[in-house]
């Protein structure tokens, strides 16, 4: 997976990377660099604790916070697990309306969920923004709720 650092980071659009190498040292590229864990752990808590916080608006309060509510989830692999951020449903939704622009050329028009992964969107929405999905639209695509359990699906 890749992260495009584009908000206050030069050069713009810099790519960190993350890869698991032999199935166990997980390391970090940040461009051309490649930054073992260890050291990439370490440069987070440097960075978190070096400077004085620059008022409340400061975006390691908010990191901070996204750190604590990690939750231990099946990973993407086979019987391997991961960290993920209680909102994960957004996220996956916005990546699947991205890649079938990108694959298609066209915007989407609609998106099918199941019963779990409904529940989930909504549950998100409401934790991040404190509202709930209005009139089943998400970022201008029409959502309708499909009768299997699970399910989720962008055409």
């Amino acid at each position: 997976m890749s992260l495009i650092l584009n908000q206050d980071t030069e050069p713009k659009n810099l790519i960190l990377r993350t890869s698991i190498i032999y199935s166990k040292i997980l390391k970090a590229f940040l461009g051309d660099y490649e930054i073992g864990m260890k050291d990439f752990t370490e440069m987070v808590m440097y960075v978190m604790t070096n400077t004085d916080l620059s008022g409340s608006a400061d975006p390691r309060i908010k990191l901070r916070e996204r750190i604590k509510s990690l939750q231990i989830t099946e990973g993407f692999n086979c019987n391997i697990k991961r960290f993920s951020e209680p909102i994960q449903m957004v996220n996956t939704l916005i990546e699947k309306i991205v890649r079938y622009e990108q694959e298609t050329g066209k915007k989407p028009t609609v998106i099918y969920l199941g019963g779990k992964e409904w529940e989930t969107l909504k549950r998100e929405i409401a934790l991040d923004a404190g509202e709930d999905i209005k009139e089943n639209i998400f970022h201008g695509v029409k959502i309708y709720k499909v009768t299997e359990e699970s399910h989720l699906r962008v055409g």
